[in-house]
């Protein structure tokens, strides 16, 4: 079954990880990642439709209240994402699934960092770790620098000499592990991991089109101010 390749591809790909740290940390570069750090959560991630899988079946998994309140976040999540995707239509193509080769400009990378500083819906706030650790999603698993961690904050005001390193090596990797995972995917949508998550739990018959609309979930002066300041074309 797909699900089950992408659940045994992940281990894979961990020792992949595991391997690559050690060669580094050889040549005196450590990995500066550590448990409870997590300005990275903050970042827009992208899940293709097979990673999603793997996704779904952990919430499914989950206890009904805890499904939720997943679902509660991601519905959040995604509503404030669209105050930044509906600005443009290169953009707006982020409001849903997405099919094939597509390309999404940088600078809607940068403004969901900068501006929304949105957490992930499965950022536990507490304690800055993940619910959903075990079935996070190879952009997380493979996001990793050597440079001080404070500097990745998204408030952080980089210079000359504050540069976020990602080491060569890990950056090899995600090349490597991005071939693998295209090759295993006969589905290739993708997209805003909580849009995506919505979309899939509806095609599953696990919530409703109406439990996953995102209509109504912002307060009405965060609507009406991202309403202004939408010119999609």
């Amino acid at each position: 079954m797909l699900r089950e390749t992408k659940h045994h591809i992940y281990p894979v790909i961990d020792i992949m990880l595991e391997k690559a740290c050690d060669e580094l940390a050889q040549d005196n570069i450590e990995i500066s990642c550590k448990a409870g750090c997590a300005h990275c959560c903050y970042q827009l991630v992208e899940v293709t439709w097979d990673e999603g899988l793997v996704m779904l079946d952990w919430i499914l998994a989950q206890p009904v209240d805890k499904q939720a309140e997943v679902v509660a976040r991601l519905r959040k999540n995604a509503a404030v994402a669209k105050t930044l995707f509906s600005k443009d239509k290169r953009s707006a193509r982020m409001l849903k699934p997405i099919k094939g080769d597509q390309i999404v400009p940088d600078s809607v990378y940068d403004n969901y960092f900068h501006e929304l500083q949105e957490p992930c819906p499965f950022l536990q706030l507490d304690d800055n770790r993940c619910m959903a650790y075990a079935a996070r999603p190879t952009a997380c698993r493979t996001h990793l620098v050597s440079s001080p961690s404070e500097i990745c904050a998204p408030n952080f005001a980089l210079d000359d000499d504050d540069d976020i390193e990602i080491p060569e090596a890990i950056e090899d990797l995600k090349e490597d592990v991005g071939d693998i995972l295209n090759s295993l995917q006969p589905d290739d949508r993708w997209g805003h991991m909580s849009t995506m998550l919505l979309r899939m739990l509806v095609e599953e018959g696990a919530i409703s089109e109406e439990e996953a609309s995102i209509e109504g979930v912002l307060p009405e002066q965060v609507k009406s101010a991202a309403d202004a300041e939408t010119h999609v074309a």
